[in-house]
């Protein structure tokens, strides 16, 4: 009836004291259907990986007024769960946003003006630290206090899509912010 324990040393056992049992499978991913054996599931620890990258498809509403933002979790070299806030804020000149980067603490850990073009792809990202793109892959620098692996803080890219494309961020007609997709690479501590 599904009610299963992992015993001590890992193998799938019910309240009777039966063994959950399964085909053998080889190295090359081949089922042999000639034996059962009870199953074991592995109890070694998966290692964290920290987030380095972020990808990010959205629309700002072109002609908005209104702040937009959206929030996604990363993870540092230790595996914790930090929360980022990623706030758009229209400008006073057309089709400029700025753009701030938040962490969990409030603090400000990057920071742009993006610039759209008439057909309502990025045009350019200009970050705070004087790094202008015009070309390319669209990518914003966070730096975090977070731990990085082998010591230092951790250093997160926030890809915007690419310039000229409408693969990632762009300025459509629309009353409100649309999040099309979010993703990072990092992940949690495991077994």
């Amino acid at each position: 009836d599904g009610n299963f324990q992992l015993t001590k040393d890992g193998y799938l056992q019910n309240d009777v004291g039966e063994y959950l049992n399964g085909w053998s499978v080889d190295a090359q991913g081949n089922v042999s259907t000639n034996t059962l054996a009870p199953i074991q599931v592995s109890q070694s620890a998966g290692q964290p990986t920290p987030t380095s990258q972020i990808s990010l498809a959205a629309n700002l509403p072109a002609g908005s007024t209104t702040a937009a933002p959206t929030d996604v979790s990363v993870y540092d070299a230790q595996g914790g769960a930090h929360q980022l806030t990623m706030t758009f804020t229209p400008t006073s000149t057309a089709n400029t946003w700025s753009l701030a980067v938040t962490d969990d603490n409030g603090n400000t850990i990057g920071s742009a003006t993006l610039t759209f073009g008439a057909d309502g792809t990025l045009a350019s990202v200009n970050q705070a630290s004087g790094t202008t793109t015009t070309t390319g892959a669209a990518n914003v620098t966070l730096n975090t206090v977070y731990p990085a692996a082998g010591g230092g803080t951790q250093t997160i890219s926030l890809g915007l899509g690419t310039i000229g494309s409408s693969n990632g961020l762009t300025q459509f007609a629309g009353s409100s912010f649309t999040l099309n997709n979010i993703s990072q690479d990092g992940i949690a501590p495991g077994s």
